[in-house]
């Protein structure tokens, strides 16, 4: 009989530093038996020379998907967002189990595929209890950030987020560096902070408590079921403490921990939530006062808190793989604690602890909505539509505006339409959404050289319809992967601006401002609800350039399926698209400066580490056109120009169209503009890792203003 053949793969997380198999473990499993294939990994802790001398072979990245069928594939966390169908066994943590967004196409894909899932979340011994979890340094880690946090707080202000951070090499210099924190924020503050850790009890509560201990703390708080059974949430002592770390295992429904009401509590200490159980994307989130999950590199986001709250600022931490802050040591001790159970994959099918994982991905799959598993087609067709993200100006939103505004000869409705996809395979599919944004992005560059569609809103008017402003003594920072192209001396980079830094100490730019969608207005008898939207942005009047740094607009926040049972209703907020919010504060910006700046000047809109998964297929498919397969280069990255079909399918796309509409609805402001070209590129990302993990790039966007000439009245389309 021959030998059963697992197969490690590569983690492709960004950050991601873990292994499911460490060398150790890999030498006992060849002892065993078994053959082990070791994906070569360029982001593990361990490096390939480790896995040399236990029998293991080394293989190339990504090959796990061309390894024949009866392979058993290993790995940590899911796998990146793909549709094609899954063949293997796959034993890993999918987190697709308990309705998190998105579950039904990860789930969907292994039947499809006739593939099964062996979530190794779900694995449990005899008496329920899980066989191997990382959750006692996913709580250490947790805490660690979480105290680092509180510290920062009060030593940089609360305008200053907490910097990204690395992984640590061991336990011991993690604690060094929470321990000073801890000291500086002691000497602010007075005192050292109480910390409430719910889940105590737990591996990833003890983790928790562990770190607060080592790190010198003595009012830490441990609740765990016996506390929150004793009465209902939300918890005012939650809000009394200056940090809290959630270490829930969230399997129903509960009452919320903590909720944004509870906030305006005159009594607030808590600055800090750390939400180790990061159930960012559950209906049943407990703790419903944030809704993105963070990063190593962007560890914190900051709470939007009630108008009635004290002035102490509120973050929350939400990683989804803490321990990967001590690698190592995480990844020996999960993979230790698996052992047992990896070293009966071998007749799995007869073992208990895998027997009872494959029963439940039957059930979940029996779970599946209509057509997540017979229905490829149109899968295939769903990938067109515009997926969660924070920076999209709608289509919608943009057409809806022409229709009130200009003749109807201009515009031909079929045209301005996204294309219903039902094709055959995903190349058919993938050309006609092509061809769609090639078709609306033609549109939207003949509107920018003929459509006279103005805005009538004033800077002003942003307040009158509840905009408030938040504009930052010291910007937060230049987004790191722009900084080359904004920054450089034109004649040491290749389309360098030399703009100056925020060191500089410029008084006009940059300029940080972000406007939040927060109060409630009436404005000519019409009542509008707040939204919760948002525009931030750097600025630099001087040099015309805007940078669209995140963005999220009134229609997009309250059509989030978990914003739909707050809105109150009503009409949407007129003023609200990008185009008028982020121009405006431009418009602003220049004619307050000393002297006052031209706004004609505006050359350059900047669009920084697009997640946008309808900008990111067409970037990938022009690039494909060009022979580049891997994804953006870095600067001076790659240049499409005008009217080339490939700069129309760019401009077409949520994150490009908002240029075009800045340039045809502010033309009173700026004159005659065209846009000459959009270049798109990735400093985030060496050559090897976009080889590697292509689809983990955040591609950067420029595009480029020109200045143009009025249609002659003979040109088609002039009177119009």
């Amino acid at each position: 009989m021959a030998p059963t053949v697992l197969h490690v793969r590569a983690e492709t997380k960004p950050l991601e530093h873990r292994s499911a198999v460490t060398p150790t473990i890999a030498k006992q499993l060849v002892d065993a038996g078994y053959v082990v294939n070791i994906e070569r990994s360029p982001l593990s802790i361990f490096n390939d020379s480790e896995y040399e001398g236990t029998g293991a072979s080394l293989v190339p990245t990504g090959s796990w998907t061309q390894a024949p069928s009866e392979h058993i594939i290993i790995g940590l966390k899911e796998l990146p967002e793909e549709d094609f169908p899954l063949k293997h066994i796959h034993v890993q943590f999918a987190h697709c189990y308990k309705g998190q967004g998105g579950w039904e196409k990860v789930l969907g894909r292994f039947p499809r595929g006739k593939g099964t899932l062996l979530d190794l979340e779900f694995l449990e011994d005899e008496n329920g209890r899980r066989v191997a979890a990382f959750g006692y340094h996913a709580g250490f880690a947790g805490a660690a950030l979480a105290l680092m946090t509180w510290a920062w707080q009060l030593t940089h202000g609360k305008d200053e987020p907490l910097p990204g951070v690395t992984p640590y090499e061991n336990e011991s210099l993690l604690i060094k560096d929470v321990k000073e924190a801890v000291e500086s924020g002691k000497a602010k503050a007075g005192h050292l902070p109480r910390v409430l850790v719910i889940g105590a009890l737990g591996r990833c509560g003890r983790g928790a408590v562990d770190l607060c201990v080592k790190a010198g703390l003595e009012d830490i708080i441990k609740w765990d079921l016996p506390e929150t059974s004793a009465k209902s949430g939300p918890y005012q002592e939650i809000v009394e403490s200056d940090v809290f770390v959630n270490c829930i295992y969230l399997s129903a429904k509960i009452p919320p921990f903590i909720e944004p009401n509870s906030l305006s509590s005159p009594d607030r200490r808590l600055s800090v939530v750390c939400d180790v159980s990061c159930d960012t994307t559950n209906p049943h989130n407990p703790i419903p006062i944030y809704d993105i999950n963070t990063t190593f590199s962007s560890p914190t986001v900051p709470v939007k808190l009630p108008a009635q709250a004290n002035d102490l600022p509120l973050s929350v931490i939400s990683i989804d793989h803490l321990p990967s802050l001590l690698p190592r040591e995480a990844s020996e001790a999960f993979s230790s604690a698996l052992l047992p159970s990896l070293l009966q994959l071998n007749d799995w099918k007869h073992a208990r602890v895998w027997q009872q994982a494959e029963k439940l991905f039957t059930e979940k799959c029996n779970t599946l909505p209509e057509g997540a598993v017979d229905g490829e087609a149109e899968l295939v067709a769903n990938q067109s539509t515009r997926s969660v993200t924070l920076d999209a100006e709608t289509w919608e939103d943009d057409v809806a505006g022409l229709d009130a505004k200009v003749p109807a000869g201009l515009i031909y409705t079929d045209d301005r339409r996204a294309i219903d996809i039902r094709g055959d395979d995903a190349s058919e599919a993938a050309a006609a959404r092509y061809k769609s944004a090639v078709e609306k992005g033609r549109l939207l560059y003949t509107h920018i050289q003929c459509a006279d569609v103005q805005s009538h809103y004033q800077w002003t008017d942003l307040e009158w319809y509840g905009w408030a402003a938040d504009r930052r003594k010291q910007p937060r920072g230049i987004p790191s992967d722009i900084r080359t192209p904004l920054l450089s001396d034109p004649g040491q980079v290749a389309g360098g601006l030399g703009c100056p830094t925020i060191e500089a100490h410029d008084p006009i730019e940059p300029k940080d401002v972000e406007w939040d969608h927060l109060h409630e207005s009436t404005v000519e008898g019409k009542h509008y609800n707040p939204t919760d939207a948002w525009y931030k942005g750097i600025y630099y009047p001087k040099h015309g350039v805007l940078i669209v740094s995140n963005a999220r607009s009134p229609r997009y926040a309250v059509e989030q399926k978990e914003r739909v049972d707050e809105w109150e209703g009503g009409d949407l907020v007129p003023l609200g698209l990008l185009s008028d919010v982020m121009f405006l504060e431009y418009e602003h910006l220049c004619k307050t400066s000393a002297p006052p700046l031209s706004v004609k000047d505006l050359r350059y809109m900047f669009r920084s580490q697009i997640v946008n998964k309808e900008t990111r297929e067409v970037i990938f498919e022009v690039l494909k056109r060009r022979g580049i397969i891997n994804g953006p280069v870095p600067w001076p990255g790659t240049a499409f120009k005008f009217p080339s079909e490939e700069a129309l399918a760019l401009l077409s796309t949520p994150n490009g169209r908002g240029a075009a509409w800045i340039l045809i609805s502010h033309r009173a402001e700026l004159g005659w503009k065209t846009i000459k070209q959009i270049t798109v590129f990735d400093n985030l990302l060496s050559a090897g890792e976009r080889s590697v993990f292509r689809e983990w790039s955040h591609p950067s966007m420029l595009i480029e203003f020109e200045d143009s000439s009025a249609p002659q009245q003979d040109d088609p389309g002039a009177d119009k």
